[in-house]
């Protein structure tokens, strides 16, 4: 788990799988592996942001599944970051980044829809 999740987010996910029943963690795992995202239109994906670190296992496979199926999505690369490691090791720039986005797309809808703020749920 240190080598797919940097050694921050492996220690804090042991800890918590640790108090987790079988059953649980299986459930999660499944989870994990079969993501269904839905139909999205083209409003809604431009809104859509998936961020990968550059050292992620499944960075390759995020570069051939988003222009195919949501092209109109957004993909940002992090150089030096493995899977959730800039949630863990820079949760503050996180954070920050996160705002940033939400304020812009805020800003948009603000522009579309006379004033009214437009909610997608996804």
């Amino acid at each position: 788990m240190k080598k797919m999740f940097g050694e921050k987010a492996s220690e804090k996910m042991t800890d918590t799988f640790i108090h987790m029943d079988e059953e649980s963690i299986k459930n999660m795992i499944y989870d994990c592996a079969h993501v269904q995202i839905p139909k999205l239109s083209q409003e809604e994906q431009k809104i859509c942001i998936f961020c990968y670190g550059d050292r992620e296992f499944d960075l390759k496979g995020a570069k051939k599944f988003l222009p195919q199926f949501l092209p109109y999505a957004h993909l940002v690369q992090w150089k030096g970051y493995g899977h959730c490691e800039r949630i863990v090791k820079d949760s503050t720039e996180y954070d920050h980044f996160l705002e940033e986005q939400i304020e812009i797309e805020d800003e948009k809808c603000e522009r579309r829809i006379n004033g009214k703020r437009r909610m997608f749920n996804l």
